[in-house]
């Protein structure tokens, strides 16, 4: 007699498991995991710009401008092959505005000469040949504060790591408790096919597959939230990572690390597997006490 349950009704699955309340959990999670991965992808992106970009910069400021083509032949002299640039006054006046209240030239400030230096950093005789040039000017270096922003990116990505495998194993505890209330509403049915000589495998399987079809299922919806909601904060986080302003969804989408998408991706069938080996283990030891 071949007492292999030929589809989910044949155990009651569709009625016992909480199929629109499994799905919107399922939508749920794969929402926060979307936004962990996003977290992680972002703030590596953030973190490997400011060491390799930001982290090399430079700034010098030299309150007597007159002075200022002096400290520029300096800086040339000690390093030959650095990128260097003076910002225009205007540029200054924009950056100050927002912090006075009104433009600089209004308040009859006088705006120092700024350069921004780009190179590794030579340490004191950088200080020496800029003071020679313009005593009183300062040399501002970048690298320390960005270390500690580097370290804050790192922590970032560990959040998002320890986000990600609690919303794994809070996944799984909600399939657990599904299967266990599905086991409970059709332990009649199990119990019968299960003496008749139903295999444990069998049984098992029927659970998973009906919670994987449900993962599946609500996964997706999650995935289509999440999607708008990752190219919103990649909008919001442009000009951090130096790239400016993305002018459109098509340019913000282009980047975003393939990484992310790739994680975007896996969440669905991730789900569907979660739900499925979850299931199937929870049946199979339920079935285990059985006389």
């Amino acid at each position: 007699m071949n007492l292999r349950p030929r589809n989910a009704d044949d155990l009651g699955l569709r009625r016992a498991l909480p199929g629109r309340l499994l799905g919107a959990v399922t939508s749920a999670m794969v929402l926060l995991a979307g936004l962990a991965l996003g977290t992680a992808a972002g703030a590596s992106a953030l973190a490997q710009h400011w060491r390799v970009g930001a982290a090399s910069l430079i700034t010098v400021q030299v309150p007597d401008t007159g002075r200022a083509p002096a400290v520029e032949a300096a800086l040339h002299q000690v390093l030959p092959g650095a990128s260097l640039r003076r910002i225009p006054p205007s540029s200054l006046a924009q950056l100050l505005q927002p912090w006075l209240g009104t433009d600089p030239a209004a308040l009859g400030l006088d705006l120092p000469a700024v350069f921004a230096l780009t190179a590794p950093d030579p340490g004191q005789p950088l200080d020496a040949a800029v003071a020679r040039a313009a005593p009183g000017s300062t040399v501002t270096r970048h690298a320390p504060w960005l270390r500690r922003l580097g370290a804050l990116a790192e922590s970032l990505q560990a959040c998002a790591a320890f986000a990600l495998a609690l919303v794994g194993g809070v996944a799984a505890a909600m399939v657990a408790i599904a299967t266990h209330g599905a086991l409970a509403a059709s332990r009649e049915a199990v119990e019968i096919l299960h003496g008749l000589g139903a295999s444990d495998m069998d049984i098992a399987g029927r659970f998973a597959g009906r919670i994987a079809a449900i993962a599946l299922g609500g996964a997706i919806p999650g995935l289509l939230v999440v999607v708008p909601i990752l190219l919103l904060l990649a909008g919001l986080a442009a000009p951090l990572a130096g790239s400016g302003t993305a002018a459109d969804v098509a340019s913000l989408a282009r980047d975003l690390p393939s990484s992310l998408w790739a994680g975007l991706a896996m969440l669905p069938p991730l789900a569907g597997l979660i739900g499925a080996a979850t299931a199937y283990l929870s049946v199979r030891l339920w079935l285990l006490r059985l006389p």
